[in-house]
Order: C-alpha cells, then sequence, then structure tokens
C-alpha cells in the first residue's frame, strides 16, 4: 500500500504530466492560428486606414506584429525544450512563465475598438468588429487546452471589451444606430457566452484526449518493465542452464573414465566404486538443482562457478588416461607426491 507521501508524489507528477501535455496541445494549435490572427488584423487597418490618425494605426500595426513575432518565438522555443527530454521541468517552467503575455494579448484586442473605432464611422465601426471577434474565437481553439489560461484571458478580454462599448456609448459613437444603441452591451455579454462555451468543448474534448494519453503511457511504461523482467529471467535462465550443462559434463565425464578403468583394470573396483557413486550423487544433485524452478530467480540466485577438487590416481597409470581427460574437455594436472 503506498505512503501518503508517495501517493501525493504520484498526484503531482501526474498533474505535472497533464499540464505539459495541455501545454502541447496549446502550442500546437497555435501554430496554425498566427497567420489567421495576423489576416484579421490587416482587415482592421484596411477599414481604419483612412480614419484613424498614421501615428495611432502604425503603433497598433507594429504592436501587432511585434506580439505576433515573440509568439513565434515562444513557441519555438517551447517545442525546443520539448525535443529534450531532460528539459520537461524547465519547458513547464516556461509555459507558465508566459502567462502576462496571454493576458497581453486580451487586454490589447479587447481594447482595440477604444483605441481605434471611435474615429470611425459607425457603420466602418461595426464592421470592424467582426475581425476583432473572429479573432477572439478563433483563439478558443488552442487557449481551451489549458483552462486556467483560458479563463485568464476570458476575464481580460471580458473587461476590455466591456469598457471598449461603454465609452463608446458615453462618446456617442453608436447614436446614428438610433435606440438600437442601447443594446450594444448585449452583443458582447453574447459573445463573451459563446467565447466560454466553445472553451468547455475545446477542453472536455482535449481533457479526455490528454486522459487517454496518460493511461496509454501508463500502460507502455507497464509493458516496458514486464519486458525487461522477461528478458531478465530469460538471460538469467540461459546462463543458469550453461553453468549447470558445464557441471554436469564434469561428473558424467568422469563416469565414463571410472567406467574405461574399470573396463581395463577390474581389480580396482574396490578403489573406483566410492567414486562412481559420488560422482553419480553430484549428478543427482544437479538435476534436482535444475528442475528446482522455485530458484530460477534472477534477484535471489546467482551462478557461482568452482573448479573440481583433485582427485587421487594413486595406483593408476596416469599416462594411459591423460589422452581420455583431455579429449573430454577437462583439464588434467598431475600433482607430485609431496603436493598431494
Amino acid at each position: 500500500m503506498p505512503t501518503p507521501g508517495a501517493a501525493d508524489t504520484e498526484r503531482r507528477l501526474k498533474a505535472d504530466w497533464a499540464e505539459s501535455a495541455a501545454y502541447n496541445a496549446f502550442y500546437g494549435g497555435m501554430r496554425t492560428t498566427q497567420l489567421t490572427g495576423l489576416a484579421l488584423a490587416s482587415i482592421v487597418v484596411a477599414l481604419a486606414y483612412r480614419y484613424v490618425p498614421d501615428w495611432l494605426l502604425l503603433a497598433w500595426t507594429i504592436t501587432v506584429l511585434c506580439e505576433a513575432l515573440w509568439l513565434k518565438l515562444v513557441r519555438r522555443h517551447y517545442e525546443k525544450l520539448g525535443r529534450r527530454q531532460r528539459d520537461a521541468a524547465r519547458q513547464l517552467r516556461f509555459a507558465r512563465a508566459q502567462r502576462p503575455l496571454w493576458l497581453f494579448n486580451a487586454m490589447f484586442w479587447g481594447l482595440t475598438p477604444l483605441m481605434l473605432f471611435h474615429y470611425m464611422p459607425t457603420e466602418t465601426a461595426l464592421l470592424a468588429w467582426l475581425p476583432v471577434i473572429a479573432g477572439g474565437l478563433g483563439r478558443t481553439s488552442y487557449l481551451a487546452s489549458h483552462l486556467h489560461t483560458a479563463r485568464m484571458y476570458l476575464s481580460v478580454i471580458a473587461g476590455a471589451l466591456t469598457l471598449s462599448v461603454g465609452v463608446g456609448l458615453v462618446s456617442e459613437l453608436y447614436v446614428p444606430l438610433g435606440m438600437i444603441r442601447w443594446w450594444m452591451p448585449v452583443v458582447p455579454v453574447l459573445y463573451l457566452l459563446l467565447f466560454a462555451r466553445l472553451i468547455r468543448v475545446h477542453y472536455a474534448r482535449n481533457a479526455e484526449s490528454i486522459d487517454v494519453l496518460y493511461q496509454n503511457k501508463l500502460l507502455i511504461q507497464s509493458l516496458q518493465a514486464q519486458t525487461h523482467a522477461a528478458k531478465a529471467a530469460a538471460e538469467f535462465r540461459t546462463r543458469f542452464l550453461a553453468g549447470a550443462a558445464h557441471d554436469l559434463k564434469q561428473p558424467i565425464s568422469a563416469l565414463g573414465i571410472y567406467a574405461e578403468w574399470l573396463g581395463s583394470e577390474p581389480q580396482l573396483v574396490e578403489e573406483l566404486t566410492p567414486k562412481i557413486l559420488q560422482a553419480t550423487q553430484a549428478i543427482n544433485t544437479l538435476f534436482d538443482s535444475m528442475f528446482d524452478l522455485a530458484k530460477l530467480d534472477v534477484r535471489h540466485v546467482s551462478i557461482m562457478y568452482r573448479g573440481a577438487g583433485a582427485v587421487s590416481y594413486s595406483g593408476v597409470d596416469t599416462k594411459k588416461i591423460h589422452t581420455q581427460v583431455v579429449s573430454s574437455g577437462l583439464r588434467f594436472d598431475e600433482l607430485s607426491q609431496s603436493q598431494s
């Protein structure tokens, strides 16, 4: 059973992974909407250039271009960090540090009607509202990937649009609309409700995808761990069987040698019988160990290679058996009487 500390760590790691996945979808979606945002900004410029003072329109255009360039650099740096697996935590910190950029974006576009539209005729100002509204709705496709950022963006742009509409009413920008102008505050309210609805829909879809990705990640990690354990167990069994085969070769070869001795020199039966019995017992012990599957565990059993002890061949012509020992793959060392 995991400890409370381990459970908290696991929850934190899962939350960080889910947030990283959300930011990945966030910046991935931003790639496809930047050109659209610039196209909508160009429509605003086309509608405003005849009415808005040149210095103000130039300042607004430069701000749009600088913001687009900065967003592109931010996205590229984020993707660069993502290509380095060891920088995952750094990538997440970088993404969190860019939140003020989205506050500025929301405030800038929310205040655009206040900055530009009161210089325009009423009909042109109403047309200029369309790219502003469309730009905000288009950003929901990637803003919704990260719910906290989306809510923050929605709050700021709601305040900015409300201020823009209120100033437009006070400055009598919409007087040519007659009594209809008093319905203007309803327009941003409906827009913000639609904005919030789109965020919820996109977020639900993205959250489901992220959850599936996380479950797949856990499954892959589990399969990799099981594959590694299976390979380790198979490798151990191979080493174990190779060591067992090597150990079996010694007593079996000894039995062959003893049998040949016994066939050629029957008078050694009393001397060779204990050795034959010892070799047979060694073979039985090895077979018992080989078929004891409980010991075939990489973490509990390790193979230890040992040399066979010296065998006394006193009274036996050792030259006669030297060829047989060497042909069996064994090493035959003859000790002097003083060593034995």
